[in-house]
Formats: structure tokens, C-alpha cells, sequence
């Protein structure tokens, strides 16, 4: 499925101002009228501010759309000028592993993954012969058995 064109303006770094809706392909130019400017925050993951990215789009929707694409390892949270619109987060996984003895080795690693089932392929690569759960916020989604 084709990603369908934003009506948005973005800004990276504050220096250049990228329109992602332009009727003629990608094009610079100064921000449109009719639009309203935003700006998301990238967090780490303490919640502090890694860089910030301003653009220009039609309305709260379309600002979620875009800020959405932004988001990989990284939270972000969404303004227009001191308005919290939203906050996107990205989808992380804890991995928990145990020695053959079953004690937990701490600490967690984190696994970022668009799915349940990409941290799955990506956990079974780290595990080696360790026992391993994999979480997701408060629930199991697999748990590996130990390979003896």
C-alpha cells in the first residue's frame, strides 16, 4: 500500500523547510499559508529532548501522520507553539534473560520493533543457548526455552 502525500511543510534542524505534499514532487519553499507550525520533540529514553523538527501541516491529523513517520528508536512528543497535541511512542521490548539455572541475568536489553513478531526474530538472534522472555509492556509475548 502506497503511502498517500501529507499536506505538510517540514523544517529539519530549523534550517531547511521540505514540502511533503507538493502537487509537483519534492520541492523547497517558504512555509504555505493556510498551515499551521509545528514542532516534535525526539526523546530519549529518560524523556530528554535528543533534537527537535519543526514543519508546517493543515491540522492536528495531519501533524500526527507526519510526526508518526518520524518515530523509530525514539519517542516523540508533538506541539503547536505551547499546545501538547500528542505524544507517539515507539515501540519498545524488554528481553529478559536466564542463565541455565533459570536466574535472571539483568539487566533487560531493549528491542525496538514495528511488531510482536519482528522483536520475536530479533530476540531468537540474541539468545544463544540462554532461557529468555520477551515483554511488552506488562505481558509475555514469548518465552524462550534454554538450549542445552
Amino acid at each position: 500500500m502506497a503511502a498517500l502525500p501529507l499536506p505538510c511543510n517540514i523544517e529539519v534542524e530549523m534550517s531547511l523547510v521540505v514540502s511533503c505534499a507538493s502537487r509537483s514532487g519534492l520541492q523547497l519553499l517558504l512555509r504555505g499559508r493556510g498551515t499551521v507550525y509545528y514542532r516534535a520533540y525526539i526523546l530519549d529514553q529518560a524523556g530528554h529532548i535528543l533534537r527537535a523538527v519543526g514543519f508546517d501541516c493543515a491540522d492536528d491529523a495531519a501533524a500526527k501522520q507526519m510526526a508518526a513517520r518520524m518515530v523509530e528508536a525514539d519517542d516523540i512528543e508533538l506541539w503547536q507553539r505551547d499546545r501538547k497535541v500528542a505524544v507517539l511512542y515507539a515501540t519498545r521490548y524488554r528481553l529478559y534473560f536466564y542463565d541455565t539455572d533459570g536466574r535472571l541475568i539483568a539487566p533487560a536489553m531493549i528491542i525496538v520493533a514495528d511488531s510482536d513478531d519482528a522483536a520475536i526474530a530479533e530476540a531468537d538472534k540474541r539468545i544463544g543457548n540462554l532461557g529468555a522472555e520477551l515483554w511488552a509492556g506488562d505481558h509475555i509475548i514469548k518465552e524462550f526455552a534454554s538450549k542445552h
